[in-house]
């Protein structure tokens, strides 16, 4: 008795997975509006975020996935100068069917995102000293915790906290300055393309002088 194997399905073509138009095909690119729904609808994942830039603009390099018995991965270049807006060339990187039924098949995380809700967790909480309580430290008090917009250049760092709501620390954004921030509203903002603000995971603590001219130098001041 001979046992015939069941034929597999045919692997899905990339622009299959992503559900592209036979324009967006033919033209590898989607413009904003395609671009943000593929990064919103609930079936992709996003795992990384890279901004660059170079003398035709800037740039930010988006890795997506989307899992399944025939995932696949892509990197999306968003060119933020174009006059349109955003648009994204979209390239197929790899075969990750192994890698994807492996992640289907893991557990969740046990460890919440550091978002929202748990942007910030115990062990952050109890890093921070009280609100003035580095006031004769000034620039040599240490930043201990650190938030960051994955989609765009806006940093963080918390030096101090009143134990509900306000920090105080540095904030470089448009400017690089010494400030009050509010937990209550990184925890609602959302950056350009919709990403919720973070809790950087690997900081290290730095002195807040070293972080005032690390940013002014990344600014150009």
């Amino acid at each position: 008795m001979t046992h015939e194997r069941e034929p597999q399905p045919a692997q899905r073509k990339p622009y299959e997975v992503f559900g592209l138009t036979e324009n967006e095909v033919l033209r590898w690119r989607v413009n904003q509006e395609r671009f943000l729904e593929i990064l919103e609808d609930e079936q992709t994942k996003i795992h990384t975020v890279t901004p660059s830039s170079n003398e035709y603009g800037d740039f930010l390099f988006v890795t997506v996935s989307r899992t399944g018995k025939q995932g696949r991965m892509f990197e999306i270049l968003a060119d933020l100068t174009d006059d349109d807006s955003a648009i994204a060339e979209i390239e197929d990187l790899e075969d990750l069917h192994d890698w994807l039924m492996d992640l289907d098949n893991q557990a969740a995380p046990q460890e919440p995102p550091p978002t929202g809700e748990n942007l910030l967790d115990e062990a952050s909480r109890e890093k921070l000293p009280p609100l003035y309580s580095g006031e004769e430290k000034g620039l040599e008090a240490l930043a201990q915790v650190k938030f960051f917009t994955p989609d765009s250049n806006w940093t963080w760092y918390a030096s101090e906290f009143d134990g509900e709501d306000m920090f105080f620390g540095l904030v470089s954004g448009m400017e690089v300055e010494l400030g009050y921030f509010s937990l209550k509203e990184l925890q609602e903002v959302r950056g350009p393309l919709g990403l919720q603000i973070e809790r950087d995971l690997h900081f290290e603590p730095k002195m807040l002088k070293e972080l005032i001219e690390y940013h002014k130098k990344q600014l150009g001041e």
